[in-house]
C-alpha cells in the first residue's frame, strides 16, 4: 500500500472538511461569520492553501455542527 504524502493527506482532510460543511448546508460565508474570519480565509483552507492546526480544526468542525470524533 502506498503511503500518502503530507500534501495528499492535507488535501484529503480539507476535502472532507468541505464535504461536511456542504452536508450541513452551510456556505463559506456562514462558516466565516461563525469563526469571525473572512470568506477568503475559509476558501483558502478548503483549497489547501492555508493549513489549520489541530485546535483550529476542532473549532471549524464544531462550527459545522459535528463533534471532533464524528469528523
Amino acid at each position: 500500500m502506498k503511503q500518502q504524502s503530507s500534501s495528499e493527506q492535507r488535501l484529503c482532510l480539507v476535502g472532507l472538511l468541505r464535504e461536511c460543511r456542504q452536508a450541513a448546508q452551510l456556505t463559506q460565508i456562514e462558516v466565516a461569520d461563525r469563526l469571525q474570519r473572512t470568506q477568503s480565509e475559509v476558501s483558502k483552507v478548503e483549497r489547501g492553501v492555508k493549513s489549520l492546526d489541530v485546535l483550529e480544526l476542532r473549532l471549524w468542525v464544531a462550527v459545522i455542527g459535528l463533534g471532533f470524533e464524528e469528523f
